[in-house]
């Protein structure tokens, strides 16, 4: 009888010493500098302080699918990974490299779907299942610098809010030097990409029904001819393009718009961190405007999702990870942390007087004409690439905006259906 208690108690010292001993989960995520110090005091180390039988080892790469598929495929995969856009979601889980999250969401008293603005929602899903949770989001805008809206007699408070009031602005605001070369530039419409104006113009690239891509819709063709006039006005893509190759690094003090080489810029929430590092300068924030007829108020909304990839040797710990930093508490952290907007919405109504920043995306992200940062479908970098290359021969006069996009519809379409998903 005391041999059998004694062997009892045996099992459950092993036992408890087992549960005591930490599990380290490896974590990749695309964050790094000085957002991934604050992301690691603010947010990780109070994780851990809250789950001390769980440490989180980070490493910082860049978002792609070669790197997280060869670790797959090695069996070294990390545990979780934010280092992937929403828009890589669909051909990764096509791909199976991410676990499906949906029995651990089920069990779980902190993931709550419908707190999650509808946009980001319908971001973390592929095919009806759960693959990745996002912590933060970014809307996009257009921020204008309101002391060179002065120094031309623009008005700072009143900022552009049609095309022609847009294009107008930007005529006074770009300088050029004795020779006539661009030493300041009003805004740069191609940077902002066909992706954003063809939302604006009322666009689409992909219809989800009828499950095929659309774009050389009218829309898309007359959004692409007004940035291709755009450029014109300042001598051509190839004059612009000679003058934006000769900018500062975006991530630091001769980022162009804190070095006042550039007066309007497409942006996100981050331009409250960026001011405070690199600025600062006097801003104001404004959306897109609209020709008549297209999106008032159009917004992309996206950012890097949180999963698990397949093979990850501790999937439970990496939940519990995940459960954290995209529930109440670890959301409020990282937009306090990063000035993003957080993706629930209990969370955005309570900090929208804190980070008046948060104000602008609100409604933007109940929206539902609100944008991922390109198709969700599991072809989105072949799609971003080729319709890259045929905006560029439209831009730099080579092809026809039609003729542009017809053939990027064309080679799109048929890689799809290649595909056959």
């Amino acid at each position: 009888m005391k041999r059998t208690v004694l062997a009892f108690l045996l099992v459950l010292l092993v036992s408890a010493l087992a549960y005591a001993e930490p599990v380290t989960i490896e974590y990749w995520t695309g964050w790094g500098g000085e957002e991934l110090e604050d992301i690691q005091k603010y947010v990780i180390d109070e994780f851990m302080k809250e789950n001390p039988d769980i440490i989180v080892q980070t490493s910082t790469i860049f978002g792609s699918y070669d790197k997280l598929l060869t670790a797959i495929a090695a069996g070294t995969p990390p545990d979780v990974v934010s280092a992937v856009w929403e828009t890589q979601i669909p051909g990764l889980a096509e791909r199976g490299a991410l676990m499906n999250l949906d029995e651990f969401a089920a069990k779980s008293e902190l993931y709550d779907p419908d707190d999650f603005y509808p946009a980001n929602y319908r971001q973390s899903l592929y095919k009806g299942s759960l693959y990745g949770i996002p912590a933060t989001t970014n809307t996009s805008f257009i921020v204008y610098n309101k002391d060179l809206f002065r120094e031309v007699g623009l008005d700072p408070e009143n900022p552009p809010r049609t095309l022609d009031e847009l294009v107008h602005a930007a005529d006074l605001l770009t300088k050029r030097d004795e020779n006539g070369k661009i030493v300041r530039l009003g805004y740069d419409a191609a940077g902002s990409g066909l992706w954003v104006w063809g939302h604006v113009f009322g666009g689409k690239f992909f219809d989800e029904e009828n499950d095929v891509f659309t774009i050389n819709s009218p829309e898309n063709i007359k959004a692409l001819t007004w940035m291709v006039d755009y450029v014109n006005r300042y001598g051509g893509m190839q004059v612009v393009q000679e003058f934006i190759s000769g900018l500062g690094n975006y991530w630091s003090p001769q980022n162009p718009l804190f070095a006042g080489q550039v007066a309007m810029a497409g942006f996100g929430e981050w331009i409250v961190q960026f001011n405070e590092r690199y600025g600062p300068i006097d801003y104001g924030i404004m959306a897109f405007p609209a020709p008549e007829g297209g999106v008032q108020n159009f917004t992309t909304v996206g950012g890097s999702m949180f999963c698990i990839p397949t093979g990850a040797k501790h999937p439970e710990a990496a939940w519990r990870f995940i459960e954290y930093i995209t529930g109440p508490k670890g959301v409020e952290q990282m937009a306090r942390t990063l000035t993003n907007m957080p993706p629930r919405r209990s969370v955005a109504e309570k900090l929208v007087h804190d980070l008046p920043v948060i104000n602008f995306g609100l409604h933007a992200l109940e929206s539902p004409k609100a944008a991922s940062g390109g198709p969700l479908t599991p072809i989105d970098q072949f799609f971003l690439d080729t319709l890259g290359q045929y905006v560029d021969q439209a831009l730099y006069g080579q092809l026809s905006p039609e003729e542009a996009l017809n053939q990027a519809q064309q080679m799109v379409q048929f890689e799809y259906e290649m595909a056959a998903f």
